[in-house]
C-alpha cells in the first residue's frame, strides 16, 4: 500500500485547459466564392451548404452577406464580360455576344419578311409571332429626270 500513495499524480496549477468541442468556424475566401456561385445558379441553402461542405447555419451566420448580393455579383460579372466581348471587334465570338445582347437587354429580335418577286413570295426565317412585312422595290424610270 505504501506504493500507491507514493505515485500519486502531479497537478500543475498554471495549465492551459484544451478547448471542448470543434473550433469555431473561420470564414474562408473560397467558401464565399462557393456561396455566390450557388446563389446565381439558384441552390438552395441546404444545396449550397452541401456543395460548400458547411452546415446551412454555418451558412447563415458567417456567409449572410455572400448569399444575399451573391446572385447580383456574378450576374454583374457575366454580363460586364458579356459586353466587353460584345463592344471588341476584333473578338472571334463579338458578334455572337452582340447579338444576344441586342435581344436580351435591347428587346431586339428576329421576324418573318415576305419578299416579292413578280408573283410569287418568299418568307424568310425569323419569329414566328411577328406578322410579315411587305415592300416593293422599284428599279427604273426615276420619273422626272431626263
Amino acid at each position: 500500500m505504501a506504493k500507491a500513495a507514493a505515485t500519486k499524480r502531479k497537478v500543475i496549477p498554471d495549465a492551459p485547459k484544451r478547448p471542448r468541442g470543434k473550433p469555431p468556424h473561420v470564414k474562408d475566401a473560397k467558401i464565399a466564392s462557393i456561396v455566390e456561385l450557388c446563389k446565381a445558379i439558384g441552390y438552395s441553402q441546404e444545396q449550397t451548404a452541401l456543395v460548400a461542405t458547411v452546415s446551412v447555419e454555418t451558412l447563415q451566420k458567417y456567409y449572410a452577406e455572400e448569399w444575399e448580393k451573391g446572385g447580383a455579383r456574378v450576374n454583374a460579372k457575366i454580363a460586364g464580360n458579356l459586353a466587353t466581348i460584345a463592344a471588341n471587334p476584333s473578338h472571334p465570338k463579338s458578334v455572337t455576344a452582340a447579338i444576344f445582347w441586342m435581344k436580351a437587354r435591347m428587346g431586339w429580335s428576329d421576324m418573318k419578311i415576305a419578299v416579292k418577286a413578280g408573283d410569287s413570295e418568299t418568307m424568310l426565317e425569323g419569329d414566328e409571332d411577328m406578322p410579315p412585312i411587305s415592300f416593293t422595290i422599284k428599279i427604273g424610270d426615276r420619273g422626272g429626270e431626263k
